[in-house]
């Protein structure tokens, strides 16, 4: 049997093809990124730095996060870290203690 001039094995790969472009479509639409911090986790990431967790999110309105997706400037992470870790009132080698543990790798 053809159909536009093509064998059923033709047929069969191209479906496959379709099906799998489909899918990779898809799944990519459907990963949400993940949303704010939890209250506990906030509580978690307070205990570890040694202060209150009111105290950490008044840190965060001063020097807030960069935007979802943009890298900043090693010279802009640097200033933001002295500058949280004096907002919070600790040493930035404790802040980068605790920020090492729970760093996320960015996907690339």
């Amino acid at each position: 049997m053809r159909v536009f001039g093509l064998g059923w094995i033709d047929l069969l790969v191209i479906a496959a093809c379709g099906l799998t472009f489909t899918a990779a479509i898809v799944s990519h639409h459907r990963a949400e990124p993940p949303g704010p911090p939890t209250e506990r986790a906030i509580q978690q990431l307070a205990d570890e730095l040694g202060v209150t967790a009111d105290q950490l999110r008044r840190a965060t309105e001063i020097v807030p996060p960069p935007p979802r997706g943009e890298r900043p400037s090693p010279e802009q992470r640097d200033k933001a870290r002295t500058m949280f870790a004096a907002a919070l009132n600790i040493p930035v080698a404790q802040l980068d203690t605790v920020m090492r543990r729970h760093h996320v790798r960015p996907r690339d």
